[in-house]
Formats: structure tokens, sequence, C-alpha cells
């Protein structure tokens, strides 16, 4: 969810996306009014954070979905403070990628992960979180 903040960027949504969008809030709100199915609403979640709509609209339509849920899902998101031994861990095992050694890098993710980090792997590198 916090990724889908930072990509500001808004279209005019299709028909179609906008459909989807009308589709993921019926289901949920039907799941809410079902006694409060909260399996049912978390999946309508889901979905609709798997889905091909755009990511300001994901962002806008979770977020009404969190009013109900309380999940603090639009709540401020702290940045993982990284130890200089765990970042420099992180960057060895970036060169290692980089130069096809996956062996000694996933060797690497577990000496990060022992230490109570998890990595994702992302376009812009690796990053690493501590686990909720």
């Amino acid at each position: 969810v916090a990724g889908l903040r930072q990509q500001a960027e808004r279209t005019a949504l299709s028909q179609e996306k906008g459909e989807k969008v009308d589709a993921f809030r019926d289901k949920f709100i039907k799941a809410v009014n079902d006694d409060l199915n909260t399996p049912v609403a978390l999946a309508a979640m889901w979905e609709a954070l798997k889905s091909n709509i755009p990511s300001s609209d994901k962002y806008d339509l979770v977020v009404s979905f969190d009013e109900v849920l309380g999940l603090k899902l639009s709540g401020p998101f702290a940045e993982t403070k990284v130890p200089g031994d765990v970042a420099e861990l992180i960057r060895k095992r970036e060169l290692l990628r980089g130069e096809g050694k996956f062996k000694e890098a996933d060797e690497i993710r577990d000496k990060i992960q022992k230490s109570g980090f998890l990595l994702e792997d992302t376009s812009d590198g690796s990053k690493a979180r501590s686990p909720r």
C-alpha cells in the first residue's frame, strides 16, 4: 500500500477499469453487510490490489476499505533503519547477484535474515525491512 501511495500519477479510468473498481467496491460492501464477513472483504481488497487498475485508484479503494477494517494502511510508513553492517551485506549481495553468483548471494540473504531483516528485491535494488 505504501508503494501505491508513492505512485501519485493519476489517469482517467477506462470504462472497463471503472467497472472493475465498482465491482471490487460492491463485493467489499456486500461482504461487510453480510454480518461483517471479514474473509470475503479481505479477499476483495486483495483482488483489487492484484488487479490492473491504476495504482492511485487502488490506493484510494484500499484506503476506503480500510476505513471499515481499521488496519491503518494509510498511516505513516516509517523507513526501516538498517545498521551499517547489514547495509554492507546488502551491498555485497547486490554485487554478487550482478555477477551471477546467486548461491553466494543467497547465503548473504540468510545472514541478513538471521540479523532480523527481510529483503525485498525491487527494480531499484534490494530493500531491507523489519518483519511485522
